[in-house]
């Protein structure tokens, strides 16, 4: 490996400082960070936290080896607890300032590697578009009124999704979910009402629909086997990732939700619809069938 161009290792400055992400590194954890790539380094002094780090890189860049190690530290899902959107996004901030010095950062499992490529410049990314089939709400619902408006929901969620807008298609996706759930316990009130894992109010009785909270809709379509294991285990998340919707809650939890996030919620309440469908499939088998 090369020295590094001063541009390159300004870049690389930033990325570590974390000043616009992924990770934000206080003064005193820069040279821990440097120490756990394996290199000896000094404690900061106290001065602005990009020159500090900006004047160790130009030591090391003289160092191939101890730059690589810095470089491999950075894509290292173990510096990021395995959380993959910062880590996601570590790797591609690293593709794209080292492309025009010839290389390339990529996960070999969960191993970084660094591999030599011809210099060039990554080109800006397209916008993605997503094939997202519109299930078929109205089979579900039972329901023309509703289904049409889960159906411009689904429609925004795809909307949200191709726009970057992530957290947004998440919470939208909540949304339907507990529509969704909402309206087949409507449908199905007595099995519904006679789960063991029905909500209760102070007295014991169970709590009217409208009051439910999504997890206690997951929990009584699984425990009637509406919905599988994978589905509930996953919707379960699903609700997780909807609660950012507050900002504190946000904060707390640390979590920024990127395109990774978005495309498995979405597999999640893909699922469980399916799950659904299946179940409507099942109880209009069994009523032909009598």
């Amino acid at each position: 490996m090369k020295s590094l161009y001063p541009k390159t290792l300004e870049a690389l400055a930033d990325l570590i400082c974390g000043d616009n992400g992924p990770i934000y590194r206080k003064g005193y954890e820069i040279p821990k960070f440097f120490r756990s790539a394996g290199i000896n380094c000094v404690d900061h002094d106290g001065s602005t936290r990009k020159w500090w780090t900006l004047d160790r890189l130009k030591e090391y860049n003289s160092q191939p080896l101890e730059m690589s190690k810095i470089i491999l530290r950075l894509a290292d899902p173990k510096e990021y607890s395995g959380d993959p959107t910062p880590l996601n996004n570590s790797i591609k901030r690293l593709n794209v300032l080292l492309a025009p010095e010839g290389m390339r950062i990529f996960l070999d499992s969960a191993n970084p590697r660094i591999q030599n490529i011809e210099p060039t410049i990554l080109p800006a990314e397209e916008k993605k578009i997503y094939a997202i089939t519109t299930p078929d709400f109205l089979k579900i619902s039972n329901d023309k009124e509703l289904s049409e408006i889960l159906e411009r929901r689904w429609k925004e969620v795809k909307i949200c999704i191709e726009g970057e807008a992530f957290l947004s298609s998440i919470v939208m996706m909540g949304g339907i979910l507990e529509g969704l759930f909402l309206s087949i316990v409507t449908q199905y009130s007595r099995e519904a009402n006679k789960s063991k894992c029905s909500p209760k109010d102070k007295r014991g009785k169970v709590k009217k629909f409208g009051d439910w909270k999504l997890s206690e809709f997951i929990n009584v379509a699984y425990d009637l086997g509406w919905i599988q294991s994978d589905a509930k285990d996953f919707s379960s998340s699903l609700r997780c990732y909807r609660n950012l919707i507050h900002p504190y809650e946000q904060r707390l939890m640390a979590h920024y939700p990127d395109e990774d996030t978005a495309k498995i919620c979405l597999q999640v309440i893909q699922a469980t619809i399916n799950d659904l469908l299946t179940h409507i499939d099942n109880i209009n088998k069994e009523v032909k069938g009598n």
